[in-house]
């Protein structure tokens, strides 16, 4: 249900915060800020350097179970931001208070991403 992934979310268009915390030698954890999606395991590097890097962002729900959050423009922390990091398989692992239409709690089992490892940004 799009309400237990945001309270009050029809599964419009809607603006979020997509948050990459800092770090050195450490895998970096994508989430979708104050949403219960999950977060993303983006592999074995940092993608920011030192402090975390933030990106306005829409999340949209295209199918019953089909969330995608679009990036925009980098809006904390910008030349911290990392491209060209080496190739990687992302993992989600989704939200455990998420629910489906029948407002039975989703899976938290984690999704690799097909097609990995490869460059992603």
């Amino acid at each position: 249900m799009p309400g237990s992934i945001l309270p009050g979310w029809t599964g419009g268009s809607t603006a979020v915060t997509v948050s990459i915390p800092g770090g050195r030698r450490r895998a970096s954890q994508l989430t979708v800020l104050g949403v219960n999606l999950g977060s993303v395991n983006l592999g074995p590097q940092s993608w920011a350097r030192g402090r975390r890097v933030q990106f306005a962002a829409t999340m949209t729900m295209i199918l019953p179970n089909v969330v995608t959050p679009t990036f925009g423009s980098c809006v904390s922390s910008c030349r911290r931001s990392m491209t060209g990091v080496a190739a990687t398989t992302f993992v989600w692992t989704p939200s455990a208070t998420a629910t489906d239409f029948a407002n039975n709690p989703v899976s938290t089992t984690a999704v690799s991403e097909t097609g990995g490892p490869k460059q992603n940004f």
